[in-house]
């Protein structure tokens, strides 16, 4: 094995993953909301990350245009990530849509019940150009928010 090669590959690997992209989003009487660009790969897909409190206690991640699945059928562990609405309609499951526009990033979440379909508890869609945000929750009034980009600092 040639020695330059080795030397090389033994850096790559030892220096740490770049800084995440964040986007916060906050609004009064409201905890942020924050979305994880390009969060964690899992083979060739990227997957983006919302923490907020409309979430039920969770930090959802989706691949841009797919969908996570959580506590599917009762169970715990790995979440699901799927591409198609298909792909889950037999299961029961919390479920959490998302893609990307050059105008938007959206998410939306809600519940997915065998035999019953699916339930949308939530919407959240950010205007790339202004940076205004707006959740839309079931039963509930659209709530406006302020968003700005940011980056992971450690």
């Amino acid at each position: 094995m040639n020695c330059r090669f080795f030397l090389a590959f033994a850096v790559l690997c030892a220096t740490p993953a770049g800084a995440k992209d964040l986007i916060r989003c906050t609004t009064p009487g409201r905890e942020e909301a924050v979305i994880s660009l390009n969060d964690h790969q899992l083979g060739k897909r990227a997957f983006d990350c919302l923490t907020a409190d409309f979430t039920a206690g969770l930090s959802p991640c989706a691949p841009p245009g797919g969908y996570g699945l959580m506590g599917v059928n009762g169970q715990s562990g790995p979440t699901r990530f799927v591409t198609r609405p298909t792909d889950y309609a037999d299961l029961t499951a919390t479920v959490v849509g998302h893609y990307t526009t050059a105008a938007k990033v959206a998410f939306f979440g809600g519940l997915q019940q065998a035999g019953k379909g699916y339930r949308e508890d939530w919407v959240f869609i950010i205007n790339r150009q202004n940076g205004i945000a707006t959740l839309t929750e079931k039963d509930k009034g659209a709530v406006t928010f302020l968003c700005s980009a940011d980056k992971q600092r450690f």
